[in-house]
Parts: C-alpha cells; sequence; structure tokens
C-alpha cells in the first residue's frame, strides 16, 4: 500500500503565529504587566463599588429631592400622558405615576433621563477617582526616580585604578603588568 501524504490539520504558519502568541503571552506575564492589569481590574471594580454606593446612597436622595422626591432612578417626564380611559377605571392613580414602569402600565410613554443621570454620575465619580489614584502613582514614582537618580548622582565614581599585590602602587585598572615591577597582575 502506497503512502499518502496527509495534509497536517492546522497548517504551519498557523502554528507558528500561535507559537509567537503563546511566547508573546509569556514575556507579557514574565514582565509583570499581566499583574499590575489584573490589580488595576481588581481595584477598578472595588472603586465602581464604592462609587456606585456613594451615588445611590448619598447623592441620589440628596438630588431626588430637586426632581420632586422620587429617587433619581425613577426621575422621568412625560412624552405623552397615560391612556384617559385606564385612569378612568382607577381615579387618583394616575396623578400619582411615581416610577416610568408604572406610568408604562398606564399607557404613557416616558423619558426616562433619571437612570442616565445616574449612570453619568458614576461614570464621572469612578474616572475623578482613578485619576486621582493614577496622579498619586506617578507623583510617587517620579519622586522615587528622582531619588535614585540623586543617589547616583552623588555616588563616588567606579576606580580607575586597582593596587599591585606585590609592589602596592596604583596601576590603571585595566593593566595586566605593573609598570612598576613588571609583575603580572591579571586577575587583581
Amino acid at each position: 500500500m502506497a503512502d499518502v501524504e496527509r495534509a497536517p490539520l492546522i497548517p504551519r504558519r498557523a502554528t507558528a503565529v500561535a507559537r509567537g502568541w503563546i511566547a508573546d503571552f509569556q514575556s507579557f506575564i514574565a514582565k509583570g504587566d499581566f499583574f499590575d492589569l489584573a490589580t488595576g481590574v481588581i481595584i477598578g471594580g472595588a472603586v465602581g463599588s464604592v462609587v456606585s454606593s456613594i451615588v445611590n446612597d448619598i447623592l441620589s436622595p440628596i438630588i431626588s429631592i430637586f426632581v420632586g422626591g422620587a429617587t433619581l432612578e425613577n426621575a422621568y417626564i412625560f412624552l405623552r400622558g397615560p391612556d384617559p380611559e385606564l385612569c378612568a377605571k382607577e381615579p387618583g392613580v394616575c396623578d400619582h405615576l411615581t416610577t416610568p414602569a408604572l406610568a408604562a402600565q398606564y399607557g404613557a410613554i416616558t423619558l426616562n433621563y433619571g437612570r442616565t443621570l445616574q449612570f453619568l454620575i458614576n461614570f464621572f465619580m469612578v474616572a475623578l477617582i482613578l485619576f486621582v489614584l493614577v496622579r498619586i502613582y506617578t507623583n510617587a514614582k517620579d519622586r522615587f526616580k528622582k531619588k535614585e537618580a540623586e543617589a547616583a548622582a552623588t555616588a563616588p565614581p567606579p576606580p580607575s585604578s586597582k593596587e599591585c599585590k606585590f609592589c602596592l602602587q596604583d596601576i590603571p585598572k585595566a593593566a595586566t603588568k605593573c609598570m612598576y615591577c613588571t609583575s603580572n597582575v591579571t586577575g587583581l
């Protein structure tokens, strides 16, 4: 029976690309960027939770005072009022439609701006907090680099000479023979 040459299941080019990606991923993890990214995602999630709590529990009740007592999430404007036939079945209910969902039950069309405002406030607060954290981080990093540069500037320069162990004279560091006693000084 003759040997039939089969085409590989995965083309060679694809395996070469995959190997390249794997090598890139390994170097990404080795550099520490992976852990920086993971830390950023975790901190971002925690900051998002804190900001959501601040907006929902502190800012929204204050803003709700200005939008007629409803919570900010339920703030809306009528684009078309409730259906008069549905309102006639239950008198007085249509005068107190406090949520967009309740208004929709009675046939009203609403522009629900409250949730959008709440999400915008959340977004800007998260952005502000992350900006402050990044600013603190970069300032600390710059101060650290400045201290390193100052330390490097004040450090004594490396010696340009060495001492001959035979005659105790100073000779150039790159010398292989002492110019005073002609001893072999390699390896000093």
